[in-house]
């Protein structure tokens, strides 16, 4: 019986200009019968296969034959490949290539046979090209006369055939997700965390492809950069100087999922590429962003402050004597550039990122194929393409307030209001009644970037719209001892109960001409003030 060894077919597209083979796909009887190719352009068709005859396999041992039969003969007689070529748009086309060297008149024991056929083949998504190999098996006799030994006919055996079958199947479409079609709750790619200070950590599920499935799966993880003149991050670029590589990759296989770990060794903002790729080599990407710092801090500007702007800047901002107990109020609290997270900042964690640059040809058809579509790049989370609103690396502000007796050293637990949108400055609207002359009001604000670490100041705003009292308590005239001959003594007591008194300005005034005979301010730190003269 006939034995097929070995089998192989190869498509190529030979760039007759170049004079070169540019790509070929190739399929053999050793390895996968089944190869599926993502090109649609191929113009040469090289085939081959190797087979021998087993003789005893069929007759086992033969004693001899009659007297009157001679030149008996076995072997193969026939080789062939049917080359099918099905396609979904024009039904199938058929061609038969027989091997020259083997026929029912001339068996032979070995049979190699290769074909090489210059065939434009144009080929669609879908199409099947299946290439059956068959070597066919049988043998003759010559039968004779015993008185002359003339050859008086020939009998002929037909024997068994062995087929051996090879396959090219065609897939021109890129994987795709079931959110395409249907309300499915799976992720394309999905971070557990894209803010984090541990390690990324992905997963994905619901990707399928219709016609080769679904091969492997490669995860990547890019530093990002920052562009000045776009003013935006992205992934570094292919340069004539420069092939940069990715900081971590793997490659997943589809029936053995599992989802990798990785743990930057620096802060950043990082891209983490899922390549989606299929049998036929087809691939989708999908693109998420993550920050990562493992050491955040948020600084305090010591050359800065939390004030009260409202106040009254002679007294430092720590008095607001504009304001009315009985109505509405607007208590202003400025705090600029006071805090900070100077490495998210500087670095640009928080801006935009810009739009992936696609890259990577592998032949003639498939240019920039690595691309990111729109419907692909990373929409959700905290930290997607789009910026994210800050100041000096800040992305929330909180305060909080509240009438004390004594300052406390210790924030609120509760009752803080976000400011939105972020700035470093808040209007507090007091209602009426809620604020009166010597009240002391305790305001924190607190700063958190975006990991949320966080820092709190505060500041104390004294209330009092009030003037101070004065009140004559003695008048003498003509006092006999004096430093004068007509010496007079006037004593008073001037006070405020809600900020006190700073100083006293006193002046003597002469009726009728209005002239100043004295001016003279006292400090609360003397106490005590003395008229020397008066002339």
């Amino acid at each position: 019986m006939p034995l097929i060894h070995r089998t192989n077919s190869s498509l190529t597209f030979h760039d007759t200009t170049a004079g070169k083979d540019l790509f070929t796909y190739s399929t053999d009887s050793t390895g996968d019968r089944i190869t599926w190719s993502n090109q649609e352009d191929f113009n040469v068709l090289r085939l081959m296969f190797e087979a021998s005859f087993q003789y005893d396999a069929i007759f086992g041992s033969v004693p001899g034959y009659p007297n009157y039969v001679t030149n008996v003969t076995f072997g193969i007689v026939e080789g062939r490949v049917h080359f099918n070529h099905s396609t979904i748009n024009s039904g199938n086309n058929d061609t038969i290539l027989q091997c020259p060297h083997a026929s029912n008149m001339m068996p032979v024991k070995e049979l190699q046979c290769t074909f090489t056929v210059d065939k434009q083949l144009k080929l669609t998504s879908g199409d099947i090209i299946l290439l059956e190999f068959r070597a066919r098996s049988g043998g003759k006799l010559e039968l004779m006369t015993l008185d002359d030994g003339a050859v008086t006919g020939v009998e002929f055996y037909i024997g068994v055939t062995a087929i051996d079958v090879l396959e090219f199947k065609f897939d021109f479409g890129v994987p795709s997700h079931c959110t395409e079609n249907s309300t499915c709750s799976d992720h394309a790619l999905q971070l557990e965390n894209d803010i984090t200070s541990i390690e990324i950590r992905p997963d994905w599920s619901g990707w399928t492809d219709r016609l080769s499935g679904i091969s492997s799966y490669t995860f990547e993880v890019w530093k990002m950069e920052y562009n000045v003149d776009a003013e935006g991050l992205q992934e570094p670029l292919i340069t004539n100087n420069t092939n940069p590589a990715p900081v971590f990759i793997t490659n997943i296989m589809a029936k053995n999922l599992t989802f990798p770990t990785y743990k930057p060794t620096e802060a950043g903002v990082y891209s983490c590429i899922l390549e989606v790729n299929d049998v036929a080599n087809n691939s989708e990407y999908v693109r998420r962003i993550v920050i990562f710092d493992d050491n955040s801090h948020v600084t305090v500007n010591s050359s800065n402050s939390l004030f009260v702007s409202s106040a009254n800047f002679v007294t430092n901002y720590l008095w607001q004597t504009d304001f009315k107990p009985n109505v509405k109020n607007d208590i202003t609290v400025k705090w600029e550039d006071l805090f900070s997270n100077s490495v998210h900042h500087k670095e640009h964690f928080l801006a935009k990122v810009l739009d992936y640059k696609p890259r990577l040809s592998d032949n003639i058809r498939r240019h920039n194929y690595k691309r990111i579509l729109t419907k692909n790049d990373d929409h959700e989370g905290d930290r997607t393409i789009d910026s994210i609103s800050n100041i000096n690396g800040i992305v929330k502000f909180q305060i909080n307030h509240e009438i004390v007796s004594r300052p406390s050293s210790e924030a609120p637990a509760d009752g803080w209001e976000d400011i939105y949108p972020i700035a470093e400055q808040s209007v507090l609207n007091m209602a009426a009644g809620t604020i009166g002359d010597g009240d002391s009001q305790q305001i924190w604000v607190r700063a958190f970037d975006v990991l949320g670490t966080n820092k709190t100041q505060t500041t104390i705003i004294h209330y009092d719209q009030s003037g101070p009292d004065n009140f004559l308590t003695n008048r003498e005239y003509n006092i006999e001892g004096g430093d004068h001959t007509f010496s007079s003594r006037i004593e008073f007591v001037s006070r405020d109960l809600h900020s006190g008194v700073t100083y006293v300005s006193m002046q003597i005034v002469l009726n009728g001409t209005n002239n100043i005979r004295f001016d003279q301010n006292v400090s609360v730190e003397e106490r005590v003030g003395l008229i020397q003269s008066v002339n």
